[in-house]
This record gives structure tokens, sequence and C-alpha cells, in this order.
């Protein structure tokens, strides 16, 4: 992970966050470490992501992939908590 953090415009600490993970199975469930307040981004081997068309946001913590990856690929997700 890969974490910074600042201050918002109401003067609350926000923190901006990548979490990345190697696709290892068929299932298309991705298990962030922490709630999104604020999604910025999701890029399969450096190629953005399209929400609601190659994936979306099931609940604060979960993405579920509209389709699989190949085995290996590493997905970034960034977004702020």
């Amino acid at each position: 992970d890969n974490v910074n953090s600042f201050l918002n415009a109401e003067g609350k600490v926000v923190y901006l966050t990548t979490d990345s993970i190697t696709f290892r199975g068929n299932k298309p469930f991705i298990n962030l470490n922490n709630d999104i307040d604020t999604f910025i981004s999701l890029d399969i081997n450096g190629l953005e992501q399209i929400e609601n068309e190659n994936f979306k946001i099931q609940n604060t913590r979960q993405i579920k992939l509209l389709g699989l990856p190949s085995a290996g690929s590493v997905i970034n997700v960034k977004y702020l908590y």
C-alpha cells in the first residue's frame, strides 16, 4: 500500500491509498483494505478500467470485476478513505 494524507477544504484528514492486488483465481471480487470514501481509479496491468463497464463498486470494501483478467494480472485500486 502507498498512503498519502492531507487536509481537505473542511480541515478533515483524508488518506489517499492504492491497493495493489495480483489476480490469482477465477473469482471476480476484489476486497479492499479500507472503506472507500471517494473512488478515484482502477487499472489492470496499467490499463484504466471504466466503472459500470469493466467493474462495479459492490460496497465500501468490495469491487466486482465484470470480466476476469489473466492470472497474474496486477490490479490497482486508488481511492480516498
